[in-house]
């Protein structure tokens, strides 16, 4: 027996009908033909599901349940259609966006914001890497788009061409977060004033150039001695050795609202590190709509954040 959904369409419009005419004129059917997809569904069932009688016709205990049944088979097929739907549309779905920690306090936040308020229905988590593990999970696809702080989106793009699609955000300026000896230092301090500091900095991109590589540049185009170098896991292990006065922490300049302690003195940097590009990565072979809205209210948020943003230093 092979029960097809246009019988159980057939069966709940009668039952609400309440006569196969009734019914007939609302599935824009003969009446013959309906009367005739009923019998042929209790045949196949080998039961009665509708009294018949001059008044119309009124479901049997079986035929009540089978209308139930029916009515419910067909909500979740609505809803299966509905669902595809949106998923397709991308008003729907699961993305996964993995961030670097340099952009988690600036700029991630409000692509997120924005795209939750566009697409309350798409579910969006967030994991926070360096660069490197965000372009290797990406492309093992463990997560579906990530966002990246990097000396040249140029050189990223090119290094990952056919693998992932690299696209330019906007870009990010860099502070210092400097101990509480620093409270009567200029603003912006000179890089040579720090020279002698050890700096705390996560450990260098093996597939980007970043926060490193643009502190290092910094010091040898100012004819300054490399610095001492302190690694850290990231910029959240940085900031607590600035504040215990064991060491400097180089930070984007985001996260200066957010940083009210007293032990902390924030300082723009003179002849500092240029500002970071922020990149943004997707699987050259990911075209799941979710993930192009995602990057699309990314561009123009970044876009709209980076009006608003004063000139760099």
């Amino acid at each position: 027996m092979t029960l097809e959904l246009r019988q159980l369409i057939y069966a709940v419009a009668t039952a609400r009908a309440g006569s196969f005419s009734r019914a007939a004129n609302e599935l824009g059917l003969a009446q013959p033909s309906l009367s005739a997809a009923i019998s042929q569904l209790e045949s196949e069932l080998g039961v009665k599901l509708f009294e018949r009688s001059s008044r119309g016709v009124v479901p049997t205990a079986v035929g009540a349940y089978v209308v139930r049944q029916g009515q419910r088979v067909l909500r979740d097929v609505d809803e299966l259609r509905s669902t595809v739907r949106s998923m397709a549309s991308g008003a729907t779905g699961a993305i996964t966006f993995g961030v670097a920690p340099v952009l988690a306090w600036q700029s991630a936040p409000a692509i997120m914001r924005a795209f939750t308020a566009a697409w309350p229905d798409a579910e969006l988590s967030v994991r926070e890497r360096n660069a490197s593990e965000i372009i290797e999970l990406l492309i093992e696809g463990a997560i579906d788009v990530g966002m990246v702080a990097t000396a040249s989106t140029a050189h990223l793009r090119d290094f990952h061409r056919g693998v992932l699609v690299v696209e330019a955000l906007g870009s990010v300026n860099l502070i210092a977060a400097l101990p509480q000896r620093y409270a009567a230092s200029a603003d912006p301090i000179s890089l040579a004033e720090i020279a002698d500091e050890e700096i705390a900095i996560p450990p260098p991109s093996t597939r980007t150039f970043g926060l490193r590589a643009g502190i290092l540049r910094a010091f040898d185009q100012a004819g300054i001695p490399t610095p001492r170098i302190r690694d850290v896991p990231s910029l959240f292990e940085a900031i607590p050795l600035a504040m215990a006065g064991i060491a400097v922490a180089i930070i984007p300049e985001g996260m200066r609202s957010a940083i009210t302690s007293p032990d902390l003195v924030l300082r723009s940097i003179h002849n500092g590190p240029a500002p970071l590009d922020i990149s943004l990565l997707r699987g050259a072979r990911n075209t799941s709509p979710a993930v192009t809205r995602f990057a699309r209210i990314a561009r123009e948020t970044m876009r709209d954040q980076m009006k608003e943003r004063p000139s760099a230093r």
